[in-house]
């Protein structure tokens, strides 16, 4: 395995590693787009699933139909957020899957192990039962309605970095969003970079990078490979 050059950033030793869900453990947020694509369809809003996502994927659902109404000049009716979520559940129910490999990469790992999510709780928790993970972290779950802000503020990782007892420069993060990134590096934290999912688009790489990521991963595999170069102990059976 060659040397990751990007890794000689790291000078703190790590303690945590902390994931963000959407995106990273289950790929649901392509899931996500065209559920709400086919809900807009009908008020003039047509694009595809990969543009969408990048457009608001890492968001919070009710932040992202007030971008979706102010960038499209529309007014949505006021059921419409509780409508798209119960679309999306459904979406995610039926045809959720966890990313390849997941389970295996994260499994070995010596540290504690924790998710924060910019889902609602219940989401998170359904999504981990979905992927298998559920036993590998256990209560360590932090989502964006446990504080004011939402990503891409810092708030949500500073509270899990409090609520574990870490300091955010012990924690190694794995996001796929231009938002997580932001908010994971903010808090000071170390950003890995998700390309692995289906919604991710060509040159997404750069715009994690701009935004803090200090390394990217283009599949589990390659995660596996950076986890291996950060901790002595780590390998995949």
């Amino acid at each position: 395995m060659m040397e990751n050059t990007d890794l000689k950033k790291l000078t703190q030793a790590i303690s945590c590693v902390i994931f963000d869900c959407d995106g990273v453990l289950v790929d649901s947020e392509i899931l996500a787009s065209q559920a709400s694509l086919r809900m807009l369809e009908p008020y003039g809003i047509s694009m595809t699933p990969q543009e969408y996502a990048h457009l608001y994927a890492g968001k919070k659902e009710e932040d992202i139909i007030a971008s979706v109404q102010k960038d499209f000049n529309i007014n949505l009716p006021d059921d419409f957020l509780s409508k798209v979520r119960l679309e999306i559940e459904h979406s995610l129910d039926h045809d959720l899957q966890a990313i390849a490999g997941v389970v295996e990469t994260i499994s070995p790992l010596p540290v504690t192990k924790a998710v924060v999510s910019n889902s609602r709780l219940v989401r998170v928790i359904s999504s981990l039962k979905v992927a298998g993970l559920t036993e590998l972290f256990g209560k360590k779950l932090f989502a964006a309605e446990m504080v004011e802000r939402p990503k891409p503020a810092p708030d949500v990782y500073l509270h899990a970095a409090s609520e574990l007892g870490v300091k955010p420069s012990e924690c190694l993060v794995v996001e796929d969003s231009q938002s997580g990134v932001t908010a994971a590096h903010s808090a000071g934290m170390h950003v890995i970079g998700f390309l692995g999912a289906s919604h991710i688009p060509d040159g997404h790489e750069n715009t994690v990078r701009d935004v803090g990521a200090f390394t990217v991963a283009s599949s589990m595999e390659e995660l596996a490979q950076i986890f291996a170069e950060v901790f002595d102990e780590y390998s995949i059976k």
